[in-house]
């Protein structure tokens, strides 16, 4: 269960990233 756990956050962490990611180049542009 920890396993599972870790890997979602991680998962949504990165997911997180990559949207702000591309909210700031919109931004930008």
């Amino acid at each position: 269960d920890e396993r599972l756990k870790q890997k979602a956050e991680s998962l949504k962490l990165e997911n997180c990233e990559k949207l702000s990611k591309l909210i700031g180049l919109r931004r930008g542009g």
